[in-house]
C-alpha cells in the first residue's frame, strides 16, 4: 500500500444517519491504566450509555448466525487489517485511540456484514471531542465516517487510501443527544478510496508538561515544535507586525475562535484539536488572519498520536484541521457560522511530524451562504497534500439552530 499506487476502489454509498433519540447528558468517566497495544477498545466499558449498550448487543446477537462480524479495535490501524493486537507497544497510536481515559474520547464499536459490503459503527462522543460548546467537533464526525467507511472499504476490497471524503452535516445536535447517545452518523456521499505512496522524513520530540487547560494559549511555540514549524511561524509573525496579518490564539475551548480570550475557569469538556495532556503528540498548529484577503493560514505539525496508516497522519485529522481551519476563517470574515458541506480530495499523505500548510480563504458570500476553499501543502510549497471546498451557513444571532 505504502509503496504504489492503484486504480481508485469505489466504496458505494456510504449513508448514515444520527440517532434520534433524547437522552440525559452525562459524562461518566472512568480513568483505568490502559494497556495499548494489547487491549480491545471496541469491547464495552464502564462509561457507556444504555443506548450504547443496546445497540452493541442487539449486533452481538446478530453476529451469532454469523451475517454480521464484531471488529476489534486496538490503538494502532493494523487491527482493521489483522485482526489482532500488535506485539509491542508502540511510540504511535491511532487517532481515535489516543486518550488515556474512557468515556472522554472516541467511543465505538464497528460490526461488519460482509453479503451486504456494509459496515456500521456504534458511536458516543465523549466530552474531548468538543466543536462549538456542547456539540460535538465538525472533525470528529469526519473522522468517525472515514474511519467506519474506510475500514467497511478494506474488509471488502483490501487495503486501500481514502482519496475523496464529501459530508453533508444536515443536523446540529445538542450535547445531550450527542453525548449520551449514540449514532450512526451522517450521509456522507461518495467514499472513494485509492492507495497511495509517499516518503518524508518525520521526527517525534514528545515533551510531558502538567498543562494549565483553560488559560494556556497553544498556539505559541513550545519544545517540540520542529524547525521548519517554527520557521513558519516566525515568517507570519513579521507579517503580523505590519498589520496585515493577525495571529490567533487558541485555548481547549471553542469560545476562542469567537473571543479570542480564554474561559474564565476550567471546563470539563475539552476543544478537539486541544484535548491531549502531552505537547508534540497531537495537533500543533498556530493561526494567521489576513482580513483584506479573507484568508487564514495554519501551520500544522501533526503528532504520533494522530496516527492513520503506520507512519503517516489519519484521513480523519487532516479532514480536521481542514474544517478547523476554515470555519476560523468564516468567522473571522462573515461572522457565526457552521459547516454545512466538507468535501475534501486527498491528494499525497502527510508523514507525521512533518510540517504543512493550511491555506483557506473565502470565495464568496450568498445570503447566509458562505463558501470557502482550503489546500494543505508541504512547508516549501512543492507537494500538495489535499483541497477542499467547504459550505458554511451564517448562523441566527441567538441559538445554532440547524444546518439546512
Amino acid at each position: 500500500m505504502q509503496q504504489g499506487c492503484a486504480r481508485l476502489l469505489h466504496v458505494g454509498n456510504a449513508i448514515c444517519q444520527r440517532a434520534s433519540q433524547s437522552a440525559q447528558r452525562s459524562f461518566s468517566v472512568s480513568h483505568p491504566s490502559l494497556s495499548y497495544g494489547q487491549r480491545d477498545f471496541a469491547l464495552p466499558n464502564a462509561t457507556w450509555n444504555p443506548n450504547t449498550r443496546e445497540l452493541y448487543n442487539r449486533y452481538l446477537e446478530l453476529s451469532e448466525s454469523g451475517a454480521w462480524r464484531r471488529i476489534s479495535s486496538f490503538n494502532a490501524t493494523v487491527h482493521h487489517l489483522e485482526g489482532k493486537p500488535p506485539e509491542a507497544r508502540r511510540d504511535s497510536r491511532l487517532f481515535t485511540r489516543n486518550l488515556d481515559k474512557d468515556g472522554v474520547g472516541f467511543e465505538y464499536s464497528m460490526f461488519f456484514n460482509k453479503a451486504e459490503k456494509r459496515m456500521i459503527c456504534i458511536f458516543q462522543p465523549g466530552a474531548y471531542l468538543e466543536g462549538p460548546p456542547g456539540y460535538t467537533h465538525g472533525g470528529c464526525i469526519a473522522t468517525i465516517i472515514d474511519s467506519t467507511a474506510g475500514a467497511g472499504a478494506v474488509y471488502d476490497c483490501g487495503r486501500v487510501m481514502t482519496a475523496n471524503l464529501n459530508i453533508n452535516y444536515k443536523n446540529v445536535r445538542t450535547g445531550r443527544t450527542m453525548q449520551q447517545g449514540c449514532a450512526r452518523l451522517l450521509r456522507v456521499g461518495n467514499a472513494i478510496c485509492q492507495r497511495a505512496s509517499q516518503s518524508a522524513q518525520r521526527s517525534f520530540s514528545v515533551s510531558h508538561p502538567s498543562l494549565s487547560y483553560g488559560q494556556r494559549d497553544f498556539a505559541l511555540p513550545n519544545a517540540t515544535w520542529n524547525p521548519n514549524t517554527r520557521e513558519l511561524y516566525n515568517r507570519y509573525l513579521e507579517l503580523s507586525e505590519s498589520g496585515a496579518w493577525r495571529r490567533i490564539s487558541s485555548f481547549d475551548t471553542f469560545l476562542h475562535h469567537f473571543e479570542g480570550k480564554p474561559p474564565e475557569a476550567r471546563r470539563d469538556s475539552r476543544l478537539f484539536t486541544r484535548h491531549l495532556d502531552k505537547d508534540g503528540v497531537g495537533f500543533e498548529y498556530s493561526m494567521f488572519f489576513n482580513k483584506a484577503e479573507k484568508r487564514m493560514i495554519c501551520i500544522f505539525q501533526p503528532g504520533a498520536y494522530l496516527e492513520g496508516p503506520p507512519g503517516y497522519t489519519h484521513g480523519g485529522c487532516i479532514a480536521t484541521i481542514i474544517d478547523t481551519t476554515a470555519v476560523t476563517g468564516a468567522v473571522y470574515s462573515c461572522g457565526r457560522v457552521m459547516t454545512a458541506n466538507l468535501n475534501i480530495n486527498y491528494k499525497n499523505p502527510i508523514p507525521m511530524g512533518t510540517t504543512v500548510l493550511v491555506d483557506s480563504n473565502i470565495e464568496k458570500e450568498d445570503g447566509r451562504k458562505v463558501y470557502g476553499r482550503c489546500q494543505i501543502r508541504s512547508h516549501n510549497d512543492l507537494i500538495l497534500h489535499a483541497d477542499a471546498t467547504v459550505l458554511f451557513i451564517k448562523l441566527e444571532s441567538t441559538g445554532h439552530g440547524s444546518v439546512v
